[in-house]
């Protein structure tokens, strides 16, 4: 794997993690938890960041 397939994964699963796993429960008024935070974050980075980056860098490129 190449550093920018790692840098995608962080960087979308991050992204993720904060809107889906911060922001709108903030805004939900729900409870956090570090028991809910870790586990949000694993899923988010650990497992759906490096499927959207596993996905994005194996889609075979169109020539022009």
């Amino acid at each position: 794997m190449t550093k920018g397939f790692y840098k995608t994964a962080i960087f979308f699963g991050l992204s993720m993690f904060i809107i889906n796993g911060v922001i709108f429960p903030l805004l939900d008024g729900k409870e956090m938890t570090i028991q809910k935070l870790a586990l949000g974050l694993l899923i988010w980075v650990g497992f759906s960041g490096f499927t959207f980056a596993y996905i994005m860098h194996r889609k075979p490129k169109k020539k022009n």
